[in-house]
């Protein structure tokens, strides 16, 4: 298992070594095929215009482009819950097409489709090839400020002991991270009177917390920083808070309750891919894709960019290498998969 949130891990321990190793690699496989990319290379959003994914893309896009010396173009192939994305990027036959998503919300509809009857999963992990990841979202705890029933994750955890069958939780839908992380938090202290309620999205959930419709909310770092000023984090799903500036200061949920929650799974890692059939085919193009990519991610003109739009931006970046990167894949469908009945418990219809 890779470090939770620990920056630049794969170029550290790599090119991090030496500075010019990466731009070596990178200028070998140039040579190697000077002809890739001959052509705009298609950036599959898995999402909708306008949301984190494709902010993030337009954010590292030039900078990508600078490096591997081509154009990019983005489509969006939303709906099925990423399933379409994924069968129009794995569906093709060469690297002109890359695949953008998050997990664990893309590898958690493998287990959903083992358990439905009427469905086969739509593909698996070893469809797909990585390239890494560029963001990493971890969960937390939101409670409304002005709450007064409790403060503290400590608090939060003895009034829902003392008053069974009172809190709801609120999430922004039945099967993802923060369902989840809820599942499993439960799940460790005994709790088992504590409804989940999914929302259709993260800006109803949120809405629902400051409504009161629910006691408390499980999001992640970036995605809920539009109510920070009304709530109050009291737990972080990471090994260390290294947000603490915009997340309370609030402490790793391990280290206050003493659980054993594994954190990565929890996490919202931007992914991206392409076919693995591509890039078994065409490994000198997909070492080209693979190099830029993680050049682009840590340059220096790159963290600048973002700083300019939020001194904070920077932190959200997470680099992981592609053997990390499925790993993750990889741990988020077993998660998902031990925990399906335990999911249906807690979710309320």
């Amino acid at each position: 298992m890779p470090e939770n949130f620990s920056r630049r891990t794969f170029l550290k321990g790599t090119a991090g070594a030496s500075g010019t190793a990466v731009a070596v690699s990178l200028a070998g496989c140039t040579g190697a095929d000077e002809g890739f990319p001959s052509d705009t290379i298609e950036f599959v959003n898995h999402y909708s215009e306008g949301g984190g994914t494709d902010t993030n893309f337009r954010e590292i896009e030039p900078h990508w482009e600078e490096e591997i010396g081509g154009s990019f173009s983005q489509t969006y192939e939303d709906g099925a819950g990423t399933r379409n994305g994924v069968n129009t990027v794995v569906g093709e036959d060469d690297l002109y097409t890359v695949g953008g998503t998050l997990t664990p919300a893309t590898p958690s509809t493998i287990p959903a489709d083992e358990e439905d009857e009427n469905r086969e999963p739509a593909f698996s992990v070893d469809d797909l090839e990585f390239l890494g990841t560029t963001v990493g979202d971890p969960a937390l705890i939101r409670i409304r400020e002005d709450d007064g029933r409790f403060d503290t994750l400590e608090e939060l955890i003895a009034y829902a002991e003392d008053n069974p069958g009172e809190l709801t939780m609120g999430s922004s839908g039945p099967v993802n991270q923060f369902t989840l992380a809820g599942v499993q938090l439960f799940d460790e202290l005994d709790l088992d009177d504590i409804d989940i309620v999914p929302y259709d999205g993260g800006g109803p959930v949120q809405t629902g917390l400051l409504q009161e419709e629910v006691d408390f909310i499980i999001r992640a770092v970036y995605n809920s920083r539009d109510i920070e000023d009304e709530t109050t984090v009291v737990g972080i799903f990471a090994e260390d808070n290294e947000w603490s500036e915009i997340t309370d200061d609030a402490e790793p949920v391990n280290d206050v309750l003493e659980t054993n929650i594994e954190y990565d799974p929890l996490s919202g890692f931007e992914t991206y891919y392409v076919s693995m059939d591509a890039a078994e085919a065409e490994p000198d193009e997909y070492e080209q894709l693979v190099d830029s990519f993680q050049v682009a991610m840590e340059s220096d003109d790159y963290r600048t960019d973002l700083a300019d739009v939020d001194e904070f931006e920077p932190e959200k970046v997470d680099v992981r290498s592609p053997d990390e990167t499925r790993e993750i894949w990889e741990d988020a469908v077993d998660a998902f998969r031990a925990e399906q009945d335990l999911i249906e418990q807690y979710i309320q219809e």
